[in-house]
């Protein structure tokens, strides 16, 4: 057994640090990576783990809001718990603005504003999928890439000079 003691004075680097391991057990589970990018079929064998991925980077994006909630001091309680949608609506509208130009589209937020309404529950819906009848859609590809995205405008914004010059 392994024993962990965690004593942290910065929780917002904490919840920043724990999604990008999140993230990269996503990746992991995306497929083997080589020279040319990720094999997702290797010797007639399915490579690629869809619904762990998505679980794994939907669960970082989770905590890529966290940290950024931490960082501004903002309180955001057990009911907003896993649903992206929530977390991200309690930030600062700027912040959000921000968010939705680099994760989505520059000149229209309503794309990234759709992306995350639906998917706001991928890691409960996702992660208990057996659970449901008939076909559900998942793309690893898009919750990776948002992901990324929000792992590299949070990793800046957590810079307080960075947050401060926003706000």
């Amino acid at each position: 057994m392994m024993e962990i003691y965690i004593k942290s004075s910065n929780a917002a680097k904490d919840y920043f640090y724990q999604g990008e391991h999140f993230l990269e057990a996503a990746w992991r589970c995306f497929g083997q990576k080589n020279d040319t990018g990720f094999a997702i079929v290797k010797e007639d064998k399915f490579q690629q783990l869809s619904v762990p991925c998505v679980v794994n980077a939907a669960f970082s994006c989770e905590m890529f809001f966290k940290s950024l909630l931490h960082q501004m001091k903002i309180q955001y309680g057990r009911k907003n718990g896993h649903n992206l949608h929530s977390l991200y609506k309690l930030l600062p509208s700027k912040v959000q603005n921000i968010i939705a130009k680099f994760c989505g589209n520059q000149k229209d937020n309503a794309v990234f504003e759709n992306w995350i309404e639906n998917h706001a529950e991928d890691f409960v819906d996702i992660r208990y999928l057996i659970e449901r009848d008939g076909w559900t859609a998942i793309s690893p590809m898009s919750m990776l890439t948002i992901a990324e995205n929000l792992s590299t405008i949070t990793a800046y914004l957590l810079d307080k000079v960075n947050l401060e010059e926003m706000l």
